[in-house]
């Protein structure tokens, strides 16, 4: 299965995913103000090349195809912010879309399933324009002043944004329980880092027949496999191997610290890379007050393994089998599919909080030495 990210000027569009199957064909029709006349019309679906029109008489048709059910984005004109709207695409009856001068709102009418994402699309986009124009405010912002107050209150109010967004896509599916749509936006919601009491709630509130498709047996397994790594949940102890050819225990680092953090990590990760100078920087203001870190790594090669922890400077412990990827066993013991992820765990043995990165690592464990 593969991941796709499109984007519409600086806007990030929900992801699409596709596998190998029966390619399903498409049409967009529009209309619009004549104003947009001779405006250029770019639609981009899935991982295939955008396909490119232009308004003429008020209207335009765009055509395609996916090899499932997912998104397509279609945009008028080059202008920033970008002028665009996303739409569901099934197949089937042709989606119309109704427009003024502005093809953001407009109305969509045709395809059934075009229709009924709407209604959720058109409530997610001030929420997701809110959190670009926060992104941006928070990108002006010079790096050693993000943690000053206005940066910490953007950083906040955009953890909200995504809640938000969650929380409206969630009410959805659960008024749409038969609906493949609402199997196919909560896999998308729940993403690569599958949070259990979360998705699984919702999960269960769908069809039978949806929830024991092969799909639906496969995307269970997924969500139960991520139940060691939910807050509330008592930390599972393991056993690997140190950079130096030791033995090591998550328990021998905890009983040493307050707080513990496991750092799902590898040198060929870089996501995992650029997130290393915010653990550090936790380690150095933190350690001093009983934070440990044990980073588990996914690497199979010692010697980039090694080389990695060098040249990020991550004085800590750290762990691995050096075998392949996510078939690392304490990575399959917390249902690891995906890096960086990690887990801060207290005196107690209990996860108090999973998959913190950037500011939202810093200010939680601000949070909890305060108390």
């Amino acid at each position: 299965m593969k991941r796709y990210l499109l984007l519409a000027g600086n806007m990030l569009v929900m992801a699409l995913y596709t596998n190998a199957q029966d390619s399903t064909a498409f049409t967009i029709h529009g209309k619009m103000n004549p104003s947009r006349n001779n405006a250029g019309i770019m639609m981009i679906a899935g991982s295939y090349k955008p396909v490119r029109t232009t308004v003429k008489d008020g209207e335009f048709s765009v055509s395609g195809s996916l090899k499932e059910p997912g998104f397509a984005m279609i945009r008028v004109g080059d202008g920033i912010p970008a002028d665009y709207i996303q739409v569901y695409i099934t197949g089937g009856k042709t989606v119309e879309l109704i427009a003024g001068d502005s093809i953001k709102y407009a109305k969509v009418k045709g395809n059934e399933k075009a229709v009924e994402y709407h209604d959720l699309y058109s409530k997610l986009i001030p929420v997701q324009s809110e959190e670009v124009s926060l992104r941006n405010r928070w990108m002006a912002i010079p790096e050693a002043s993000r943690r000053d107050e206005e940066g910490r209150k953007i950083s906040a109010r955009r953890r909200e944004l995504a809640q938000k967004q969650k929380d409206l896509t969630y009410t959805f599916i659960d008024k749409h329980p038969k609906s493949t749509l609402s199997f196919y936006l909560l896999k998308t919601t729940a993403g690569m880092f599958i949070n259990y009491s979360e998705v699984m709630p919702h999960f269960q509130k769908l069809d039978v027949t949806l929830r024991t498709s092969a799909d639906g047996m496969d995307f269970e397994k997924k969500i139960n496999g991520s139940r060691n790594m939910q807050a509330g949940t008592p930390v599972k102890n393991f056993e690997s191997t140190t950079p130096e050819g030791t033995k090591l225990s998550l328990r021998e680092v905890m009983d040493k610290g307050t707080y513990t953090l496991i750092d799902f990590w590898a040198s060929w990760c870089t996501p995992c890379r650029a997130e290393n100078p915010t653990v550090v920087k936790a380690y150095e203001q933190f350690h001093p007050k009983g934070l440990n870190i044990i980073s588990v790594s996914l690497d199979d090669k010692a010697e980039r393994w090694k080389a990695a922890i060098q040249k990020d400077g991550m004085p800590w412990y750290h762990v691995s089998s050096l075998i392949a990827g996510f078939k690392d066993p304490i990575a399959q013991m917390y249902g690891i599919n995906a890096i960086p992820q990690n887990a801060l765990v207290n005196s107690k043995g209990v996860i108090v909080a999973v998959n913190l990165r950037g500011d939202a690592l810093l200010d939680k464990l601000e949070q909890v030495f305060a108390q």
